[in-house]
């Protein structure tokens, strides 16, 4: 009688988990906006406008040490998707209510040009 117990807790902690590591699987694998310092490239295009010298200027060296530089890497070197990603998005989006936002190679390096 108590393996009735031990068997049901079992399942619902194999179920936990298997829930768990999809919901890990899918906010890892989607797509999120690259931050510079803390914040998307549209606030540093914002303050390239002179609000102030020091806004500008530390704008001005955000986009040149930082931007430009990971925009280039991004269009030269990102080519390829791993198939083991595409395979998990496409099988993680075939689930219910299970959506993967995920942005392919050439779409992020549109997205940088």
């Amino acid at each position: 009688m108590k393996s009735l117990p031990r068997f049901l807790i079992s399942i619902a902690l194999g179920l936990g988990a298997v829930v768990g590591a999809i919901v890990i699987l899918t906010r890892s694998l989607a797509s999120q906006e690259p931050l510079y310092r803390g914040q998307p490239a549209d606030f540093w295009a914002d303050h390239l406008n002179p609000r102030g010298p020091g806004s500008s200027n530390e704008a001005a060296g955000v986009l040149r040490d930082l931007i430009l530089p990971q925009l280039t890497r991004r269009i030269l070197s990102d080519t390829n998707d791993s198939p083991s990603t595409l395979w998990l998005v496409e099988h993680l989006d075939q689930l219910p209510g299970i959506r993967v936002d995920f942005t392919g190679a050439d779409a992020r390096r549109v997205q940088a040009v």
